[in-house]
């Protein structure tokens, strides 16, 4: 049942037009939520983090919104078949990021679809990576400390753990906290939108875990795909209510915004809450309001959103909303503007793969990533690439976000290549530039599902396109021909490290989906804090194994002898698994037969002319 609610009818005008449109929407005092329970995250025992998938690709005419999804797409390419124009954005306008560090993100399991995401903190140095359905917390060198599954963690609250999913992290750096948010249940009767602040900046310690609502109007609607954001005093969710029974185009009901008293849950105490709905413009609602984060660790005060229309062919339209104070000014409202851009978008075609018959979901054309510096916003979504009718990626910015915004988008594209699900970080040194690092998954007819990224400076353009992780394999984990890719990827400016960037995507190792976490940093970065024996980066996976691990790492100079070295735990010598040369400089692969070693803890070693240049520890099962 519906709270008191406060109605609002607001006059917006709509950016770069004459002509003003009617918002409406509705402010709801949602009261007070209850913590469910405090818990220890470092105490959860979850030895083996077991999770059932179903492999049985969802049919084409069943109840969810793919089904409306390749019959448009289906529809798309045959009005815009795909051809060989290979014409891509200008790029090598400025120089390309440098990849400090890259290790595998989960090592529990393949997600179906990958949904993974992560935060970092400055004081503790952890990063906290999600999926579908997993949470593993890992050092800055690739060092598991922690795996669970997100069914371990709602357990102790009593939600329901048959299906938990969409995983969503954040950082709060001016709190020094982080906030986990997942949906439980995917019913009207059963809906849950499970949140747990960390008490302290130690994602291994004590977490305050709420459920807010899933079907806060106790209707026969439930909470799909929720986005997370933070202001100076607040929290925020969106999620999508979905119909029961029906298609997620034809069921979809509206577009919910949550707004949380964040102290509150840092604290443990009650939630303060108000839900925003029925939010429309020109009497239709508005779907998949992305927020719009900080740039830089000083939050905003008011927040951002922005939707767009997401399932069209070919559009120009983009809508900005604002929420215009925090959760205890009573003056608080909704404003809203209608952007035209400079270039169109659309609903992109699903990404391919060397086996043909084995393609990628790309869902919509939505927004999937925003921040903000200074009055101007950059974000990024998936689209049709215009040239050649293949899945590209846009990035576009709104300058003078306040007064009188105006917007421009660029497609990004690999012409042979397809690439989804970018994420966004700010890499300036300080608030008069705007420059950042791009990341997105990328496969094509050549080239297994892995991912890159590529920087940006505002007037100069963009980088050439680097490989974070290039795939082992196809992903070909369902049956059918469609094969999920991801909904979203991760990506975090490291707040007390200005110019780095943490991002997390998806790539194919045994057929599978997994995660995969990338060091990034602007092409200029100089770090103090980098030991200067540390001469290569090593990272291995999978890690633990049973049978075969791979040690990753980069040579500047292939003329220099180097030599591989197995260690026990203790860092005695077991035996010299190579000694030589490598044949080109750059990044080498050295796989390793591990079924003869008996189960514990190993370490891999790189020396050169007597130098250690990286030590590794990986687990044998």
């Amino acid at each position: 049942m519906k709270k008191s609610i406060i109605l609002c009818f607001v006059l917006a005008f709509v950016g770069q037009i004459s002509y003003s449109q009617a918002l409406s929407y509705e402010k709801i005092p949602f009261g007070k939520i209850p913590k469910l329970q405090t818990i220890n995250l470092g105490s959860i025992e979850d030895p083996y983090t077991a999770q059932l998938n179903s492999l049985e690709a969802p049919p084409v005419s069943g109840e969810n919104y793919k089904a409306y999804l390749f019959e448009l797409k289906k529809h798309i390419s045959e009005i815009f078949p795909g051809n060989e124009n290979k014409t891509v954005t200008t790029r090598s306008v400025v120089d390309a990021p440098i990849l400090i560090n890259n290790f595998f993100g989960n090592n529990t399991g393949p997600g179906i679809p990958l949904d993974n995401h992560l935060a970092i903190s400055s004081g503790t140095e952890q990063i906290v990576s999600v999926m579908n359905s997993h949470i593993a917390i890992i050092d800055e060198q690739g060092e598991y400390l922690k795996n669970l599954t997100l069914s371990n963690f709602s357990s102790p609250v009593n939600v329901n753990q048959q299906r938990v999913f969409d995983p969503r992290m954040m950082y709060d750096p001016e709190q020094d906290r982080f906030i986990l948010v997942f949906l439980s249940g995917s019913e009207s009767g059963d809906t849950n939108i499970v949140v747990g602040f960390s008490d302290s900046n130690d994602a291994e310690g004590d977490w305050h875990v709420y459920a807010i609502p899933g079907n806060p109007n106790e209707n026969t609607t439930w909470t799909d795909y929720p986005m997370v954001g933070l202001t100076q005093s607040d929290f925020f969710i969106t999620g999508n209510l979905i119909r029961d029974n029906e298609s997620w185009q034809l069921g979809f009901d509206e577009t919910l915004i949550w707004q949380i008293d964040k102290d509150s849950g840092y604290a443990g105490e009650e939630l303060n809450t108000v839900l925003w709905q029925d939010i429309s413009f020109e009497g239709t609602n508005i779907r998949n309001l992305c927020p719009v984060t900080s740039a830089d660790e000083v939050l905003e005060s008011n927040m951002y959103f922005l939707s767009n229309r997401n399932f069209s062919v070919e559009t120009d339209s983009f809508f900005m909303v604002e929420i215009t104070g925090g959760i205890e000014d009573p003056t608080t409202s909704i404003n809203i503007n209608m952007l035209k851009s400079d270039v169109n978008y659309g609903v992109p075609p699903d990404g391919r793969q060397p086996t043909a018959t084995k393609t990628l979901q790309t869902n919509d054309a939505r927004v999937l990533e925003a921040i903000i510096l200074n009055d101007e916003i950059q974000f990024v979504g998936n689209t049709r690439n215009i040239n050649n009718n293949f899945a590209g990626i846009y990035h576009g910015s709104i300058f003078d976000v306040s007064d009188a915004p105006a917007l421009t988008i660029e497609h990004l594209h690999g012409g042979d290549l397809d690439y989804g699900y970018p994420g966004i970080s700010w890499t300036g040194y300080d608030d008069s530039e705007f420059d950042c690092i791009i990341s997105f998954s990328h496969s094509g007819p050549d080239r297994n599902p892995g991912n890159s990224a590529l920087y940006y400076r505002p007037g100069e353009g963009y980088s050439d396109v680097i490989t974070v992780k290039e795939g082992e394999t196809i992903i070909d984990m369902l049956n059918g021909t469609t094969q999920r890719w991801g909904d979203y990827s991760g990506s975090q400016r490291r707040y007390d490290k200005p110019g780095e960037v943490w991002v997390s995507a998806s790539y194919g190792i045994n057929t599978s989906n997994f995660t995969w976490i990338g060091h990034l940093a602007r092409p200029d970065y100089v770090s103090s804090t980098k030991n200067p024996e540390l001469k290569i980066n090593l990272s291995t996976y999978p890690n633990p194994t049973t049978d075969r691990i791979h040690f990753e790492f980069e040579l500047a100079d292939a003329t220099e002898r180097v030599r591989v070295n197995l260690l026990d735990i203790q860092g005695q010598k077991l035996d010299q698994l190579f000694s030589g040369y490598g044949k080109y400089s750059g990044k080498q692969l050295l796989s390793m037969n591990t079924s003869s070693l008996t189960s514990g803890v190993y370490l891999i070693q790189i020396e050169s002319n007597g130098r250690i240049l990286a030590t590794r520890k990986f687990v044998k099962e």
